[in-house]
C-alpha cells in the first residue's frame, strides 16, 4: 500500500514537470528554459527535478521518445493489417487531437522542428513500398516516385502542423482526406514520364 502511495506521488510528479515544461515551450524555446523555470511554475524543489530528469532537454525528449513510440507502434499496427492511407492519416491525426496540449505544444513554433519531421516520416518506407508495388499502373519510375513521395509527405507534414498549430478545427477525417485527394491526383491520372 505504501509503494503504491509513493509510486502515484512519483506519477504526480513528473506529471506536474511535464505540464509546467510544456506551459513554458508555448512563451519560449526548449534552449532557453532552465531548471529553476520549471522547478518554480510546478512548485517543487530542484532536487525532486533532478531525482527524475537530468535536464529540461532529457525531460522533453522523453516525452518527445514516449510519444514517437506510440504513434510508430499505431502506424505500424495499420500498415501490417493492409490498412489504407487515408485511415493512416486519420488516425494519426485523432492522435494529435487526443494528445492536446501536448501536441500543440511540440508542434508550435518553439517545438522541435526536427521531431515533427521525425514523426511525419515514420510511414515512408512502408508506403514507399505500397506505391512502388503499383508502378506499372501509374507508369513512373522508381527514382521519380521517391521524389513523388517525399513531396507528398513534405506537403502532408505541411498541411497536418498547420491544422495542429491552428487549433485543429476541421476533423481528422476532413484532413486525412485532403491530404489523400492531393497524393492521389498527383500519382494517378497523367502521370506519365514519357509525355
Amino acid at each position: 500500500m505504501k509503494s503504491e502511495k509513493i509510486d502515484r506521488r512519483i506519477q504526480y510528479t513528473k506529471t506536474i514537470l511535464r505540464q509546467s515544461l510544456l506551459d513554458l515551450m508555448k512563451e519560449k524555446p526548449i534552449g532557453k528554459i532552465t531548471v529553476t523555470d520549471i522547478c518554480k511554475l510546478a512548485d517543487i524543489n530542484r532536487n525532486t527535478f533532478y531525482s527524475h530528469y537530468a535536464s529540461p532537454q532529457a525531460l522533453l525528449a522523453q516525452m518527445q521518445d514516449e510519444l514517437f513510440y506510440k504513434i510508430k507502434s499505431s502506424i505500424d499496427r495499420f500498415i501490417n493489417e493492409g490498412t489504407n492511407t487515408t485511415i493512416l492519416i486519420r488516425d494519426t491525426c485523432s492522435m494529435f487531437v487526443e494528445l492536446g496540449d501536448l501536441g500543440k505544444t511540440l508542434f508550435s513554433e518553439y517545438g522541435d522542428k526536427d521531431f515533427f519531421a521525425r514523426v511525419m516520416n515514420l510511414p515512408y518506407d512502408s508506403a514507399l513500398e505500397e506505391w512502388y508495388g503499383k508502378e506499372i499502373e501509374i507508369n513512373i519510375d522508381k527514382r521519380h516516385l521517391e521524389w513523388l513521395f517525399t513531396f507528398i509527405v513534405n506537403g502532408s507534414s505541411a498541411v497536418v502542423k498547420n491544422w495542429v498549430q491552428t487549433g485543429m478545427k476541421e476533423s481528422p477525417s476532413e484532413v486525412a482526406t485532403f491530404i489523400e485527394k492531393i497524393a492521389t491526383q498527383n500519382i494517378y491520372p497523367d502521370m506519365s514520364t514519357d509525355k
